[in-house]
């Protein structure tokens, strides 16, 4: 009687140790391994055969393993090899082929027994939309893959996923978020077992580049002073067709609404605003009451006790200037005297709030007014603004370690009435006017490379806005355009 055939498989020492003496049975009808518990760190193992006849044998080293009773044919053997309940190496042989009474015997190397953990993941540095692609290095026998992506290295909250066939090398997944992630892969093998998580080097930033409407100001108004304490962002001053205004409202993001606070001493528009220590500093600008019309005036919020507190004034009344903060320190740059003639200012002054006192600056080379001020890694930029030449694309740097100034790359768009603040390292202009009329235009300047890109335009055209970042989110809120002055509030994730 002729019996049934079988197949023998030896794994080669330098993987699993195998007993020399150990041979297929008497007649060659079944398969016959050995493995013992010192087996390169790998603690159990599984043997997977496909073709005429399935069969999924788990052992545990140490442990003989004999496989009988197949039906002729051909056969897909593989080998699993876990530690700690992943499979850390894999071995696949094809076509192997079992006859009638005879022996059929399939080596394993320690080479061909290889790491089943994906090589080389690359994920984007940065990815616009909520959708991108991680590329992986194949791994031998994996029937698929599975990525996933988080916002901790941990991996304790998937924020998305991705499968990919056994022939592809790249994953799409899509976040449920903007923001950070890290990235990582695993193949799966033909018995559904998933091997090691291999994670891409660095993260990998999920760009939006898009605007979406806030809920809007309770007051219209243009050429309105914006500062942001704590996840709060405080609307202040600013003027309609109905005059100057004292008023301070207060966008809280995480519920995306508004609460009025305590009016301003003094109302006025085309003032500037900064935040220091908690404290926010409201910086000359215009009332049309009277003569005198700009104003010296500077008064401070602080959100704490929510009330005001009158300042030394600023030495040099101006209205259309730009404001920032430098470690303590506001500074006042540029803007218009608009009495008589008119005079456009190159002038900066600084408030020392510590000590309640200003002091004069190293002059900025270009005079103008309507021009945007901010500040990144200590040093202040003045953006833009107006002129008797005109519209300025014109962008100055101040540096109060040398109290001097260096010229950097024009703004592609020259215009005044812009709102400029800094997202992630990254300066932001947005809005503003020129001889086209009411712009749409938000560029970004990248101190680094002393280069500006386009981003998405925000929806509403209007000049005399004020912007400020809330939690990685800009807010661009007021301003106006020919529809008059806006309570329009709309949010930016870079």
């Amino acid at each position: 009687m002729r019996a049934a055939p079988g197949i023998v498989a030896a794994a080669l020492a330098g993987l699993w140790a195998c007993d020399p003496s150990i041979s297929a049975p008497v007649g060659g009808a079944g398969l016959s391994l050995v493995l013992p518990a010192s087996a390169v760190g790998l603690d159990s193992g599984h043997i997977l055969l496909g073709g005429p006849t399935n069969r999924t044998v788990k052992v545990v080293p140490p442990a003989t393993v004999t496989i009988d009773g197949l039906l002729p044919g051909s056969y897909t053997v593989s080998l699993e090899g876990f530690a700690n309940d992943i499979v850390d190496r894999f071995f696949q042989a094809t076509g192997v082929s079992v006859a009638v009474g005879r022996n059929t015997s399939v080596t394993v190397t320690a080479a061909q027994f290889a790491s089943f953990m994906p090589g080389q993941v690359t994920a984007p540095a940065s990815a616009t939309g909520k959708s991108f692609s991680v590329s992986y290095q194949s791994v031998a026998g994996a029937m698929r893959y599975e990525a996933q992506a988080a916002t901790e290295p941990s991996f304790a909250t998937i924020k998305g996923s991705g499968q990919a066939g056994s022939s592809e090398t790249s994953i799409p997944i899509t976040v449920s978020d903007y923001g950070t992630y890290y990235v990582r892969v695993r193949a799966i093998d033909p018995n559904q077992s998933a091997g090691r998580w291999a994670g891409a080097l660095g993260s990998t930033a999920v760009l939006c580049d898009c605007w979406t409407p806030q809920a809007p100001m309770p007051t219209a108004r243009t050429g309105l002073g914006v500062g942001a304490i704590g996840g709060v962002l405080y609307a202040v001053g600013g003027s309609s067709a109905y005059g100057d205004y004292p008023a301070v409202e207060a966008f809280t993001s995480a519920t995306s609404t508004w609460t009025t606070k305590p009016l301003m001493p003094t109302a006025r528009a085309r003032l500037g605003v900064a935040v220091v220590n908690g404290t926010l500093y409201a910086v000359g600008g215009y009332n049309n009451s009277g003569v005198g019309r700009d104003l010296t005036t500077v008064e401070a919020y602080d959100p704490t006790t929510n009330t005001w507190t009158a300042k030394a004034p600023m030495p040099t009344a101006r209205s259309g200037l730009g404001v920032a903060a430098v470690n303590g320190v506001v500074y006042a740059v540029g803007g218009l005297y608009s009495a008589g003639m008119g005079t456009v200012f190159d002038t900066v002054e600084a408030y020392n709030a510590a000590t309640n006192t200003w002091t004069l600056k190293a002059s900025m080379p270009t005079a103008r007014y309507d021009l945007g001020v901010t500040v990144i890694n200590g040093v202040l930029y003045a953006v833009g603004g107006s002129n008797s030449s005109g519209f300025l694309a014109t962008v100055e740097a101040y540096d109060p370690a040398t109290n001097a100034w260096t010229t950097k790359a024009p703004m592609p768009t020259a215009r005044s009435g812009l709102g400029v603040t800094v997202v992630n390292g990254l300066l932001y202009a947005v809005g503003g006017s020129n001889s086209s009329g009411f712009l749409a235009t938000v560029e970004a300047y990248d101190p680094a490379t002393n280069t500006w890109t386009s981003k998405a335009s925000v929806p509403t055209r209007r000049s005399g806005v004020g912007v400020a970042v809330i939690n990685g989110e800009l807010y661009a809120v007021g301003g106006g355009n020919t529809a008059g002055a806006l309570a329009t509030s709309e949010g930016y994730q870079p």
